[in-house]
């Protein structure tokens, strides 16, 4: 009976832990949610400390919310008062699963950048209307939203499908954002190039994020400093 004991014990602890389905991933070859990745479940921490930090008497004048490209981005370097939200290979359901509607109302501006990573990981393309709708919801009620493009891609494993898949998303983005009255839609920086301005074809470098900032600065100059 002690024996029946411990063995449920331990089932039910590699059920809590999800060994199963991860055992069940790894033989499909099947990627894991981002949602269940480590590094997603230490910046929702971090981010969750971050935003109780935030006060009438230290107000945040915008947010960040992305993945790698914008976790990379030195934000608070350009705009003090900012929040950085980029989470690494978060996806658009990643991302609609941690910036809640209370999230969205704590900061008046969000600058929105997200989707790649659907590309990457080869989520279906049919599922993107319904997830720019909700993205459009979620961040809707914003004072204001800068919602730029996925930027292009140019690495040898790049497809004319992962292209194609990019492109649409795009459009759908720009579709939404004109159906907002608050949100202005950013195309890739005037000149951005992913040969010169990427350390990989995809996230920025030095150059890459330059570019980027000089786009931000055109559209919130007061904001930011002049160095």
């Amino acid at each position: 009976m002690f024996q029946g004991v411990i063995l449920t014990a331990c089932l039910a602890v590699l059920l809590r832990e999800g060994y199963p389905a991860r055992l069940l991933r790894t033989l499909t070859g099947t990627p894991t949610p981002v949602t269940q990745t480590a590094h997603y479940r230490e910046m929702q921490a971090i981010h969750a400390r971050r935003l109780q930090q935030i006060t009438a008497d230290s107000p945040v004048q915008i947010g960040f919310a992305g993945d790698s490209i914008i976790e990379g981005w030195l934000t608070s370097a350009h705009i003090p008062a900012s929040i950085n939200l980029g989470v690494g290979r978060d996806t658009i359901d990643g991302l609609l699963v941690r910036i809640t509607p209370q999230t969205v109302q704590q900061v008046p501006v969000w600058y929105l950048a997200i989707g790649i990573n659907d590309v990457l990981r080869g989520h279906d393309p049919a599922a993107l209307p319904d997830q720019i709708t909700r993205l459009a919801d979620r961040f809707g009620p914003a004072q204001q939203l800068i919602w730029r493009e996925a930027l292009p891609v140019v690495r040898p494993d790049w497809s004319d499908t992962q292209e194609a898949h990019r492109q649409a998303l795009n459009a759908l983005i720009r579709t939404a954002c004109a159906r907002l009255p608050n949100c202005i839609f950013l195309p890739a920086p005037e000149g951005y190039s992913p040969q010169d301005g990427t350390s990989d074809g995809l996230h920025p470098n030095a150059t890459g994020y330059a570019a980027l900032t000089r786009q931000l600065r055109q559209l919130i100059p007061l904001q930011m400093p002049s160095s």
